[in-house]
């Protein structure tokens, strides 16, 4: 790197400013006790700037304190030298700046270095952290699927037996009595949720889709028996499930995976709550949607928390897969419906289930 002494009378400095500003090549900038504090200083200083980053050889001044404070501060010299210097003792000065200046090159460039490949670095890791969570996803997804599948051989045995027993319970043979009867039903209606469920789950492990059934049912009746099924969890009983159904809706969906979505959420919203906590299912209409509404007055969900909800494998309960919210999350924008979720620290949460409105029913 060049380096440039510049050692010449005040006016002769000012008269050659322009050329002086338009150099872009550091060099070493040597300045008198009298520049130092001259009116033309500002001009001076901005030369000294050019020369960054080696730092002005002061000679003079040593005895003036003003001048001193001014140039360590303002000038940021690196040497001062007496008045009474010789050529040579400055040229040697010249000689150290310049040597300091090479140093300050080769750290400010050995820093940039290691800022260039610190950022490499960083992003091979972050590469590296996003293989090793598709590897980690690949791998749950498979466990899952192995568990799943085992299940639901088990499960369709055991579905077989109970359909046999379905189709009397419900015609000749049903139970006289209304709340055996309404109890009957919330069983098959659960069997068939837990079906769905593992049938989701198991083709979500096997990167497919089940087949939907989708038909046009009153949205007010379905949810109006998904709540009375979910009184009879053990948290339900513990808690006050209040229902507003008054949306007449008629919504073209799959009813068992409907249930089994609203079933998720009240489960959830037991367990956020505290016994004899109050959760609110709700139905209305807005445009051309109808909406199911499940809201608890928990203690909320923070922020980063609630980000990562529909995440796979993201869970806050110590016995959870973390499927839950994803499956149905999926399940339900097959469907053409989607899901969303309101929730603050200390105000509860609510989720909301959205579904294009195909009419009303008329019967209320």
């Amino acid at each position: 790197m060049p380096s440039i002494a510049t050692h010449l009378p005040r006016d002769a400095i000012m008269a050659n400013a322009e050329p002086a500003l338009a150099r872009e090549t550091p060099g070493i900038l040597v300045i008198t006790d009298t520049d130092v504090l001259s009116r033309q200083s500002d001009t001076l200083r901005e030369v000294a700037a050019l020369c960054a980053p080696a730092r002005p050889v002061l000679v003079g001044g040593t005895a003036n304190r003003d001048v001193l404070m001014a140039a360590i501060n303002s000038w940021q010299v690196g040497q001062v030298l007496p008045s009474t210097s010789t050529t040579e003792d400055i040229a040697v000065a010249i000689i150290d700046a310049h040597e300091a200046l090479a140093i300050d090159a080769t750290v400010v460039s050995t820093l940039g270095d290691l800022t260039d490949e610190n950022t490499r670095l960083e992003a091979a890791i972050s590469r590296l952290r996003e293989t090793q969570g598709q590897l980690l996803h690949a791998e749950r997804l498979s466990t899952v699927g192995r568990i799943t599948g085992g299940l639901i051989v088990a499960l369709r045995r055991h579905l077989g037996a109970l359909h046999a027993l379905e189709a009397p319970l419900r015609g000749d043979g049903a139970p006289s009595d209304p709340e055996v009867a309404a109890l009957v039903d919330a069983a098959f209606d659960g069997v068939r949720g837990i079906s769905t469920l593992i049938d989701e789950i198991h083709a979500y492990a096997e990167h497919r889709e089940n087949a939907l059934s989708m038909a046009v049912v009153p949205l007010d009746g379905l949810i109006g028996r998904i709540v009375a099924f979910a009184r009879y969890d053990r948290l339900g009983r513990e808690r006050v499930v209040e229902s507003d159904l008054r949306s007449r809706a008629l919504v073209e969906i799959d009813h068992h995976r409907l249930w089994q979505a609203v079933i998720n959420l009240l489960r959830n919203a037991f367990q956020a709550t505290e016994e004899l906590s109050t959760i609110r299912v709700s139905t209305w209409v807005e445009g051309l949607e109808a909406v199911v509404s499940v809201a608890d007055s928990g203690t909320g969900i923070p922020e980063d928390v609630k980000r990562r909800i529909f995440d796979p494998f993201f869970t806050t309960k110590g016995d959870g897969m973390g499927l839950g919210l994803h499956v149905t999350r999926l399940s339900l924008e097959r469907q053409g419906a989607r899901i969303e979720c309101d929730s603050a620290p200390g105000l509860g949460t609510t989720f909301r289930i959205r579904m294009p409105l195909q009419g009303f029913n008329d019967d209320g």
